[in-house]
């Protein structure tokens, strides 16, 4: 719930300062109050419809009342709610409770198209509630046809509400024009903040994804500024500028940074693609140092499973018996008239006769 500022409203100042001048230059106030009696009723509050309608009795008759120079956010329809509807009908309705005496202030036009009576409301204080909506943040200024006799009142109460950033010009809202910005803003810088060495080219992609949607909603949110609707209706003036200037750096600053992820990440792609192939050639190399290593000792366990083997099995041998010398059989004493194929040496078992050893052999 918003709070009531307590206030005088101007358009109460302006009729104390008339009347005073009047008195001065010697008008008759009898003169006054009759020109006052016809553009101004006393009526008691019904019902709020919205933030800037209401029912009241008068005459004994229930009649709807639109608010002169002041838009507050729509709040009757689902489909039509704008930021801060909601919240604006509440506080009109915590201004004007149901049974609330006022005065109804008019200016040229008493009706609009839809049979309204269009007025400025005015509480029995003095304050005009036209004002003091938008003193809260929670309506804009407007004129409609030749109806400005409360403008000035509420665009100086806008003022307040803008330099006190209350309601609809509030960063901490999430849905007014300044938070909005102001969000987008933070998330870029955000992203930005991200990025350091050695972040994956995934990352950068994604960061380069959500830079791309701040520029988008920046020039969507620019394209709406331009049209003077909805919530952006607050900025006027040098305030539309600075914002459509802003949107449109905030864009230009996004895409640029996007790029930037996009290039970022393409670069990153490329290390992790030739830090991927270095590590699968050193897990080749490894993988065959290691068949290698295995090889060898195999090899190793192979030729140490021989060597046991033929200790074990020469063990296990009987030892070799040692060779035998053939038995030499002397020759005989004397030559016996063998006349066939000889074989001369020592050893022989035959002696020729001449006296020579030799052995019979076939011939």
């Amino acid at each position: 719930m918003y709070t009531i500022r307590e206030r005088r409203s101007p358009l109460h100042r302006d009729l104390l300062i008339i009347t005073v001048l009047i008195a001065l230059i010697g008008i008759p106030v009898a003169l006054l109050a009759s020109a006052g009696s016809a553009s101004a009723d006393e009526a008691t509050v019904v019902r709020v419809v919205d933030g800037d309608t209401i029912d009241v009795k008068l005459h004994g008759d229930k009649v709807r009342v639109r608010l002169l120079n002041v838009d507050a956010p729509e709040s009757t329809s689902p489909s039509k709610l704008e930021c801060l509807g909601i919240e604006a009908s509440q506080y009109l309705e915590g201004l004007l409770p149901a049974g609330t005496a006022v005065k109804l202030l008019y200016d040229e036009e008493r009706e609009d198209r839809y049979g309204r009576l269009l007025a400025g409301v005015e509480l029995m204080d003095g304050n005009l509630v036209n004002a003091m909506i938008a003193e809260n943040g929670l309506g804009t200024a407007i004129v409609v046809g030749s109806n400005d006799r409360f403008y000035r009142a509420v665009t100086q109460a806008q003022e307040e509400a803008q330099t006190d950033q209350a309601g609809l010009f509030s960063e901490d809202i999430e849905c007014t024009v300044p938070a909005q910005l102001s969000a987008l803003e933070d998330d870029l810088e955000t992203i930005e903040g991200t990025v350091s060495e050695g972040v994956t080219s995934a990352s950068l992609a994604e960061s380069a994804i959500a830079a791309t949607a701040i520029a988008t909603s920046a020039a969507a949110l620019h394209a709406l500024a331009a049209t003077d609707t909805d919530a952006w209706s607050i900025l006027s003036g040098k305030n539309r500028t600075r914002a459509l200037d802003a949107l449109v750096a905030l864009s230009a600053h996004a895409t640029t940074t996007s790029a930037g992820f996009v290039t970022a990440s393409a670069l990153a792609a490329a290390e992790e693609q030739e830090a991927t192939r270095l590590a699968e050639e050193a897990r080749l190399a490894e993988e065959a140092r290691l068949a290698e290593e295995a090889r060898q000792a195999e090899e190793a366990r192979q030729a140490e499973e021989a060597r046991q083997a033929n200790e074990e099995r020469s063990r296990s041998a009987p030892p070799a018996t040692p060779p035998v010398a053939p038995k030499v059989t002397p020759p005989s004493s004397g030559y016996d008239g063998y006349t066939g194929c000889r074989a001369y040496g020592k050893g022989g078992t035959s002696i020729d006769e001449k006296g020579r050893p030799y052995t019979k052999i076939p011939c």
